[in-house]
């Protein structure tokens, strides 16, 4: 793998992220969840009134996104 990563232009110690997790936090509405392949939480969100605000925000995060400031995309 160490030689993929490098092909990739990724250092070989990076974080890969292996899931994104939606989750319903009753009676608020909907936030996401990064994890890694050895399960550590990258980041999450705050809460979000519908999955469909949820969603466009993973999409647009700075994790997923490098190079994106997280406060100037939720102001």
């Amino acid at each position: 793998m160490e030689g993929s990563a490098r092909s990739a232009g990724h250092a070989p110690d990076a974080d890969i992220i292996l899931a994104i997790e939606f989750i319903e936090v009753p009676g608020r509405g909907y936030r996401w969840r990064l994890r890694t392949a050895d399960g550590e939480t990258v980041t999450e969100s705050p809460v979000f009134l519908s999955l469909q605000q949820c969603v466009q925000d993973v999409r647009s995060s700075a994790v997923l996104n490098p190079g994106i400031d997280p406060y100037v995309r939720r102001s």
